[in-house]
């Protein structure tokens, strides 16, 4: 009996460790995402790119309840090509390359190729919009970790006044781990399948100038996670989550740059370690940091986060803090 509860208690210590791991890929996937979405309408033709080296401190890498620290460093390429064909309807493609590197905790570093093509159409002060977003991770020195997500969007873009607007986006996705086999009925036997998540979330976000030096957003989001695995149904979840931006300009060249959010995620049958109930999460998440124009092309920047998972299962509890100084180049 105690040999049978020390295996169960050791396999969702491992469970929840990737979990953690796929948390912290999922949300940088998400914001690397986020980098090329654009407020603005293209013009007929564009080409743009820029390139962003940084580094910094993480104060607990894999976010989980025994903290581990590490100094990082971040090489990220982008670039987008916008074409209109007609007045009212055009194109977009965007590109990112994102390497992080871990000096200690090397099974962290990762690379992501993140593609996004879309189409656009104008009618009157609305847009709508549709495409393809597919985002690949690799972990050089992880075993499993590796995985490819397939996205399809559509979106609503509503221009209330000239500074105003909001959008409702609808997405679904498929999550695919080539290396890892998805678990079966129990804890140590597996499918001859590979895991796959399915994926569905809706997101409305209103945006505004309120004044000419401050940018204001706010956005809420709900998504349901649905995966192959059998065994506590584990990574199936619905989340719910809102955010807040705030951008205002200091002086003429100098930025500050803020964000919250908070997002709750409830397991469909995930259960607290040795506990007959289902496990829900709270993340809280705030960043704070200033840029600086040194010129048109390039600029400096430091960020500071703050990371703080909350949960009714203990070792899935955490918090982070992480401090990022960068330079960027616009071509």
């Amino acid at each position: 009996m105690r040999i049978k509860i020390f295996t169960i208690l050791l396999a969702c210590i491992f469970l929840n460790a990737s979990y953690s791991f796929c948390q912290l890929k999922e949300e940088k996937e998400e914001k690397s995402r986020a980098i090329n979405i654009l407020t603005k309408l293209p013009p007929d033709y564009k080409f743009s790119s820029r390139i962003s080296l940084s580094g910094g401190y993480d104060t607990n890498v894999n976010l989980s309840p025994s903290r581990k620290g590490d100094v990082f460093e971040e090489l990220l390429y982008s670039f987008g090509l916008s074409k209109k064909f007609d007045k009212n309807f055009g194109f977009t493609f965007d590109y990112d390359l994102d390497y992080l590197n871990y000096n200690k905790i090397t099974d962290a570093s990762n690379l992501l190729n993140h593609f996004r093509l879309g189409l656009h159409k104008n009618i009157s002060q609305f847009t709508t919009g549709a495409g393809y977003d597919l985002g690949v991770f690799y972990y050089p020195h992880g075993n499993d970790e590796d995985f490819l997500f397939h996205k399809l969007f559509a979106y609503v873009k509503h221009k209330i006044s000239k500074n105003l607007y909001h959008r409702l986006q609808l997405e679904v996705g498929l999550k695919d781990y080539p290396d890892r086999d998805a678990l079966a009925d129990t804890i140590n036997t597996y499918q001859d399948d590979n895991r796959t998540d399915t994926r569905a979330s809706i997101e409305y976000k209103l945006s505004s100038d309120i004044i000419k030096k401050l940018i204001f957003s706010f956005k809420v989001k709900a998504t349901a996670n649905n995966s192959n695995v059998s065994y506590q149904d584990f990574y199936d979840y619905q989340s719910y989550e809102g955010a807040l931006d705030f951008d205002y300009q200091l002086l003429k060249r100098l930025y500050l740059i803020s964000e919250l959010s908070y997002q709750k995620k409830i397991f469909d049958n995930r259960l607290v370690t040795l506990r007959d109930y289902r496990e829900r999460d709270s993340l809280y998440v705030g960043t704070l940091g200033f840029s600086y124009q040194l010129n048109k092309q390039n600029e400096l920047s430091v960020y500071y986060t703050y990371r703080q998972n909350s949960s009714n299962d203990n070792i899935a509890q955490y918090s982070e803090s992480v401090v990022n100084c960068g330079w960027q180049h616009y071509f």
